[in-house]
């Protein structure tokens, strides 16, 4: 085959793909547009930001089909005009002709693997950072529409209402923390439940006349975010801790704050947001995931929690029954009764006496309102935050007498926080592993479940990944081959005839990849028992799109051949 012929093919070849290719990505991409823009109203510049970004990932996406549109087209025109048939009289053969087929199809194919591996993941994920990157706009935008929002971190639900919501510091530049003033705000949080499909049970509600509620965003490329409420005029009411009690406690705790309190990342890593550096790593370490990472750090607040109300606990039932708490700018001393302290859930309760003779005392030394007094019961919870290596203990005193220029004021009941250095030993336990807390005796078994469960699906999820970007990048070749050949065959020398001939290997190519992928990442969010891994039937699937497009066109070109 000579280089006139060669170049004579090969250029409309190219001509054909790069305005098939640019056409299809751009359909594409403004579709890809029309979600976000309808769901988290978008201004002109994030809309230009994310067309900038989805572009690079539609090519990607379109060259497989403008490639093998390309090639039924351009070769479908040469037998349609008869120059199929006068370089057969001339003695060139069948395979010779589709060599610029080929040369277009491995180009296209390397560029597919190359934009696969390491430009499409970064384009996916700026798109999805340019839509969350003011959280607070999509909070506020959400309030306004529905009057709440809702989040769910782990089991940890939380729903925030509010008659109106302002944004009073939105992102700016790299700037991590947004706040959004709520008016007449009602927070409540939800007990926790091993099972997903119980009703949400509310265990405390926070009450605001204004309620500024301070987003902090994470500084890492996954991570948490935080949020924590001021509270002007405002007052928590929990729920009954026994559940013998047959009312609700009707009395108000007075607090200024709520939180801080971990959300989930509103930027969801999945494995189409990994370039392959990121695929390979979490391949060999599948606790880096940021879903496994989320399980494991909830176990990991859990074991802090336990292990500093186990050292508060002691020090209370010791001789003198006495603890003090020094924080980074206030200061707690506590003398519990002769009861002894006792653990419900997340929470410790040091109860003493009876609603009528209040026994545990308390005084804050330091900090802007020194306060002294008895309760009946003092309900701590501790929140750790092993990147800022410090404890967040918030004190509930119910029933409480204080004593405020030698006079001793009503029962009441209020709220206190105070924040602590992490001592050594709590903070190590931030490197305990996953598989160990699958070892560890005080997890429940369905904790134990939901960890494997993420193990799992995360490890499906990168290795179905993996093959179907490279079972994506090698169908550009086998549709090229095969475009070629059914070009030849039937002579589809119109755009019409080319495009409906071509789309049906292109389809079955793609949907058979696409469901591979959905079978492998098809994993019950709990693991416990019997379980069979859909991994080697879903990359059966992916792989088999190729093989079956690429024997039908070989049956096709044995058929051509004879002809």
């Amino acid at each position: 085959m000579g280089k006139t012929l060669f170049w004579y093919i090969f250029r409309d070849l190219l001509k054909v793909f790069l305005l098939a290719s640019g056409g299809i990505a751009g359909i594409m991409s403004f579709g890809a547009l029309l979600r976000p823009l309808t769901q988290r109203g978008l201004d002109g510049w994030q809309v230009a930001q994310m067309l900038g970004y989805f572009l690079p990932a539609m090519t990607n996406y379109s060259w497989p089909v403008a490639a093998l549109f390309a090639t039924t087209f351009v070769y479908g025109r040469l037998a349609a005009d008869n120059e199929l048939t006068a370089c057969r009289a001339a003695g060139i053969s069948y395979g010779k002709l589709m060599m610029p087929g080929v040369v277009l199809g491995v180009t296209v194919c390397m560029l597919s693997l190359i934009f696969g591996w390491y430009v499409v993941p970064g384009s996916f994920l700026r798109a999805e950072r340019v839509i969350y990157s003011n959280f607070a706009r999509i909070v506020a935008n959400e309030i306004e529409r529905t009057q709440r929002i809702s989040f769910d971190s782990g089991g940890n639900k939380l729903t925030v209402f509010a008659n109106r919501a302002v944004v009073v510091q939105e992102q700016v530049g790299d700037k991590v923390e947004q706040s959004v003033q709520l008016e007449n705000a009602a927070i409540v949080t939800y007990l926790k439940s091993s099972d997903p499909n119980a009703p949400s049970v509310p265990d405390e509600f926070y009450l605001a006349r204004i309620a500024t509620a301070v987003i902090t965003m994470p500084n890492e490329k996954n991570g948490e975010v935080q949020l924590m409420a001021r509270l002007t005029d405002g007052a928590k009411v929990p729920r009954p801790r026994d559940d013998r009690e047959k009312a609700p406690i009707q009395a108000q705790i007075r607090t200024a704050q709520f939180g801080p309190y971990p959300l989930p990342s509103p930027v969801r890593e999945t494995a189409r947001f990994m370039d392959g550096e990121r695929l390979l790593e979490i391949r060999a370490m599948p606790e880096k995931a940021q879903r496994v990472a989320r399980n494991v750090n909830e176990l990991v607040r859990a074991d802090q929690q336990r292990a500093f109300f186990e050292e508060l606990k002691a020090e209370l039932t010791d001789s003198d029954r006495t603890v003090t708490l020094n924080g980074r700018a206030d200061s707690f001393t506590i003398t519990s009764g002769s009861k002894e302290p006792r653990m419900r859930g997340d929470r410790l309760e040091i109860t003493a006496g009876d609603a009528d003779s209040p026994g545990v005392s308390f005084k804050q030394t330091r900090g802007l309102a020194p306060i002294e007094g008895l309760a009946r019961q003092i309900t701590v919870r501790v929140f750790p935050d092993s990147a800022a290596k410090r404890l967040t203990l918030e004190f509930d005193f119910q029933d409480a007498f204080i004593w405020v220029g030698g006079q001793r004021t009503e029962r009441q009941n209020l709220a206190r926080t105070i924040e602590l250095d992490m001592s050594k030993e709590i903070d190590e336990l931030a490197l305990t592993r996953a598989t160990e807390y699958l070892q560890a005796d005080w997890v429940r078994e369905k904790s134990k479940a939901r960890l494997l469960g993420d193990l799992t699906r995360t490890q499906n999820q990168v290795e179905a990944e993996m093959w179907g970007r490279f079972s994506f990048a090698l169908s550009c070749l086998v549709l090229v081959l095969v475009g070629a050949t059914i070009g030849m065959m039937f002579k589809s020398g119109n755009f019409v005839s080319a495009f409906a001939v071509s789309t049906i290997p292109a389809i079955v190519a793609i949907m058979l990849i696409m469901t591979g992928q959905h079978v492998a990442e098809s994993v019950p969010r709990e693991i416990s028992g019997a379980f069979h891994n859909p991994l080697n039937m879903g990359l059966t699937l992916l792989g088999s799109g190729n093989v079956a497009v690429l024997v039908t066109g070989f049956v096709i070109f044995l058929k051509l051949r004879r002809t």
